[in-house]
């Protein structure tokens, strides 16, 4: 056995960056890429007789493309369309919509040699099949077989995706979209504590004057406990010539309520803002979260209703783009899952019959925050006392809130709210009502409120009326996506101006009121004006106060255009600003972007602002942004602000995201000052495999570990990485949907395999999930073996290891692909079973050394032994 150099193409591991085929999948492959030229022959001649398709439904392999035809090789384990019995991991998909990875038993029930997938109940609730339509007598038995199940089914496998396709009627399916998940498959993860920190220190020199350093240190922890989640946030300030001050707020607990759809809070909390305005409180709430809806039932959309006189298509358009489509039986049909319309826009409805007769309808459909669907609800339920938050507010009142909303029908929605606290020192109560129109869609509500917050004063009593408008003009391309007006009498309070004003009483100060406070008329509108592809897009915003107090009013608008040319991305701006006391400024600013190269995404960007205020004069900046390398970037800022007030100033910053974490630093200086920074963030994950680092820590997260994969990257991103045991951590994941979670093992060693690459999970809010990938280990080397005369192992021999498990299969020229021991190992090859054909190999491996390192394999010559 020696050392050799030969190339090999044939048996590398490719495994290492994607899943491995099956074997009569590599097969295919390693025949094109070996013997291309006596395919071309073969097929030449295919085509000069007329050459057929293989009967029997199978694939009969023509040995002579072989390396050595006169050693015949047993191929019939490839001539099978389907595989053995067995469990594989495969994707699998329902009405071509994936609904996880999934490890099916496949069993040969007749001895035939080819496997049919079985399915039980808990497999069919998770592929989306409505169970109930079925008969509950046959759903008992573990393997059930879908075709027989249901009337018109059919299940096909993919060997070489991995992929199994169940096609089924859709009146045994449940409506879902693409991500949506079955509540019994949420998961509430593991017992986990998370710990993310941010640490930013600043240094600022000034000429002839004070130097000054100030830290501040944000910490957010949390514990996740049988279902629990416990959270808490901290920050610790300090600095020169200041004392060090640490101040812990946000400090909750919170629990799914499946049943209802939401989700039960207790500690620090804040009041919906949808209806009243949002209110700080240390208490309990129980409200809808919105996110455990199926996706197609989010937000607002009318349900639309027709008869179908044939097995018709139903589509629907918005603005001429097709946003839902499906196919109905004749008799009447409801659409109630429409999720894909915008935010306003008619829809137009084409019913089309099999006979190829259409119908048209016009649904009139715009929306305002408050549009619910038909028979949708929104509801929330708070007690808890006002939280102080540092402003010296006394004696802090106990508040009690509800809200309701329901969707009544296509057109109308209905909602209303109380609010009251103890000692009479303020009660609200609301009733709105939102409406769609083929004119635009409307809401309308009135508060009303009464409030003593000075004892020995009476009552005071008011009220304010809301109302709000958005419509898209789809002749013009004008999209009025928000208008509101609000008047309010000159005695109405929301609860934190009672509050506010009884504090300053007992202080026996005067309240000077606030815009939130005394403002009588509050307008606001935005506007957004489409000008085609190539011309770009305007946009305007404008709000209007005045106050009952001083008789005074506030205003700022804002008009601007944006559009590209080439690769330069540019907008223009201008802006007017009044405030009462104050002589009004207006600005004007032209900003740009431009890549520095040919490259798009990854070239760096020149970004420029001008800008000039009729206050402050000129505001000029500049900088150029970039990042360095690709495993652990380096992103990089360099930049000049020259302004009339004061002195030039020059910038630069550096941030470098790793797996464990970010740092950056920075500097900014001109002739007067100089100011230098330093920043960290990260995280910490402490669950059942030990404790893991990661650059951030976000609400819903997977801890992924692969022991075999160590490095691998995951989901694509350089800064999340497995680290030396296998563990990584993936952020950011969306709750109560399928997330997928992949590896890429191209940052792992040679000597690891993975079963899979990827997988599926569907976290709860704020869960600590585990992912664990399969695979094996050993270390990876590259054999050519050849038999006692001297000619190669045939090709397409079985590998087996000395437990007489298949590892592979001989490619072109006798080479093997295998993983063993450290030292080397034992292979039995086998190719002809009723002739005896075959042998065993022992391959020896030295130590490894500085040029044999974890990230590569050995080759090796070895000679097989009969």
């Amino acid at each position: 056995m020696k050392t050799s150099a030969f190339p090999s193409f044939a048996q590398l591991p490719q495994e290492h960056a994607i899943n491995m085929p099956p074997r009569r999948l590599w097969l295919w492959m390693l025949l094109a890429l070996g013997h291309l030229p006596s395919m071309a022959h073969a097929a030449s001649a295919a085509g000069a007789s007329g050459g057929a398709e293989p009967a029997g439904g199978y694939v009969e392999f023509n040995t002579d493309f072989t390396s050595n035809p006169d050693e015949k090789v047993d191929l019939s384990r490839f001539e099978r369309s389907g595989v053995p019995a067995g469990t594989y991991v495969v994707d699998l998909y329902v009405n071509d919509r994936r609904i996880g990875r999934e490890g099916i038993v496949f069993r040969d029930a007749n001895g035939s040699g080819t496997a049919t997938p079985c399915f039980n109940k808990s497999l069919l609730d998770r592929a989306g099949i409505d169970t109930s339509k079925l008969d509950p007598a046959a759903l008992v038995s573990d393997c059930l077989v879908l075709p027989e199940l249901i009337e018109r089914a059919t299940v096909s496998y993919d060997a070489g995706e991995l992929r199994l396709n169940v096609d089924v009627p859709q009146l045994y399916t449940r409506k879902q979209g693409a991500n949506d998940v079955d509540s019994s498959q949420w998961s509430e993860g593991q017992t986990a504590a998370t710990l993310a920190y941010n640490v930013n220190s600043y240094r600022s020199d000034i000429k002839g004057g004070q130097s000054a350093t100030n830290t501040y240190v944000g910490l957010k922890a949390g514990l996740n406990v049988d279902g629990w989640r416990f959270r808490a946030q901290t920050a610790l300030t300090t600095g020169t010539n200041r004392p060090s001050h640490w101040q812990t707020s946000n400090v909750y607990a919170q629990h799914d309520v499946t049943a209802l759809r939401s989700q039960f809070t207790v500690g620090d909390i804040f009041t919906p803002g949808d209806l009243f305005n949002s209110t700080s409180l240390r208490g309990a709430n129980l409200r809808t979260d919105e996110r455990m809806l199926p996706s197609g039932m989010v937000g607002f959309a009318p349900v639309i209703r027709g008869v179908a006189e044939t097995r018709a298509r139903v589509e629907v358009r918005q603005s001429g783009y097709l946003v839902y489509e499906t196919s109905v039986s004749p008799g009447p049909f409801e659409i109630t899952d429409l999720n894909g319309a915008a935010g306003t826009g008619d829809l137009e409805v084409l019913v089309i019959e099999a006979d190829g007769r259409e119908r048209r309808t016009i649904v009139p459909y715009a929306q305002v925050p408050r549009l619910l669907r038909p028979g949708q609800e929104r509801y929330s339920v708070t007690v808890g006392q006002v939280r102080d938050n540092g402003q010296g507010l006394g004696n802090l009142p106990t508040v009690a809130e509800g809200t309701y909303q329901r969707g009544i029908n296509n057109w109308l929605t209905g909602y209303g709210g109380v609010q009251a606290t103890n000692g009479q020192l303020y009660r609200s109560a609301l009733v709105g009502a939102a409406v769609t129109t083929p004119v635009g869609a409307f809401s309308l509500d009135v508060t009303e409120s009464w409030a003593k917050p000075v004892q020995g004063q009476g009552t005071q009593t008011g009220h304010s009326t809301r109302a709000t408008y958005s419509k898209m003009l789809e002749q013009t391309g004008t999209n009025f996506s928000l208008a509101s007006y609000r008047y309010s009498s000159a005695n109405y309070m929301d609860l934190d101006s009672a509050v506010r004003v009884r504090a300053a009483a007992r202080k026996d100060v005067i309240l000077a009121l606030s815009p939130a406070t005394g403002a009588k008329d509050q307008l606001q509108i935005a506007l957004n004006q489409s000008l085609g592809d190539r011309a770009g897009s305007l946009y305007a915003t404008g709000a209007f106060y005045s106050y009952w107090n001083n008789g005074g009013h506030s205003s700022t608008y804002q008009a601007g255009y944006s559009n590209r040319f080439k690769q330069l991305s540019y907008s223009i701006s201008m802006g007017r600003d009044f405030t009462p006391g104050m002589r009004a400024s207006t600005t004007v600013m032209f900003s740009g972007y431009l890549p520095l190269g040919k490259e798009v995404i990854s070239s760096p960007t020149l970004s420029t602002s001008l800008s000039h205020n009729s206050r402050n004069g000129n505001n000029n900046q500049a900088s150029v942004n970039g990042a360095v390398g690709e495993m652990s970037p380096l992103y990089y800022s360099v930049g000049a602000q020259s302004q009339d007030t004061v002195p030039t100033t020059i910038n630069a910053s550096v941030n470098w995201s790793a797996r464990y974490g970010q740092l950056g630093a920075g500097y900014s200086g001109s002739s007067h000052s100089h100011q230098l920074s330093a920043s960290a963030a990260g995280g910490v994950v402490v669950h059942g495999g030990g404790i893991t680092l990661a650059p951030r820590i976000g609400e819903t997260m997977a801890i992924v570990s692969a022991p075999d994969a160590a490095g691998s990257y995951i989901d694509g991103r350089r800064d999340a990485r497995l680290d030396s045991r296998g563990y990584g951590v993936m952020s950011d994941l969306m709750p109560y949907r399928l997330n997928d979670v992949s590896l890429d093992p191209s940052g792992a060693t040679m000597d690891g395999q993975l079963d899979y690459t990827s997988t599926s999970v569907a976290p709860r809010a704020g869960a600590v999930v585990a992912v664990k990938f399969t695979g094996s280990s050993g270390r990876a080397v590259m054999l050519r073996i050849t038999q006692a005369d001297g000619s190669v192992v045939p090709f397409g021999a079985q590998v087996l290891d000395e437990q007489g498990n298949e590892v592979g299969v001989v490619g072109q020229n006798g080479q093997v692909f295998v993983r063993g021991g450290e030292t080397g190992g034992s292979l039995q090859l086998k190719w002809n079973d009723e002739q005896g054909g075959g042998c065993s190999v022992n391959y020896q491996l030295a130590g490894r050394d500085a040029s044999r390192t974890k990230t590569s394999f050995e080759v090796l010559e070895s000679r097989c032994r009969g």
